[in-house]
């Protein structure tokens, strides 16, 4: 039996959500990076990154946190399009 191709693992994976809290405005060398935190099954976790579609954000806004459910601590607070602009530009990279 062949192993199942990389686009086809890339399909099986699954998303989570999660409401985040932006605990840290943006840093003043690069004003749309952020920290933000966000809670998966009664565990916090804290991030780094960019802030959804490169906006500005403030110190306890709310944010749209996606993750993965098996490793909650792998997340992204960017808008499904930059996910999917990401992806693309990783496999071509490859």
């Amino acid at each position: 039996m062949n192993p199942p191709s990389f686009a086809a693992l890339l399909l099986r994976l699954r998303k989570a959500e999660s409401i985040g809290t932006i605990t840290r405005e943006a840093d003043p060398k690069n004003h749309l990076y952020v920290t933000y935190q966000y809670v998966v099954d009664g565990r916090t976790y804290s991030e780094v990154g960019y802030a959804p579609n490169r906006m500005e954000t403030r110190l306890g806004e709310q944010v749209r946190v996606c993750y993965f459910p098996a490793h909650p601590q792998a997340a992204t607070i960017a808008s499904d399009k930059e996910q999917l602009g990401y992806l693309k530009i990783g496999l071509l990279s490859g």
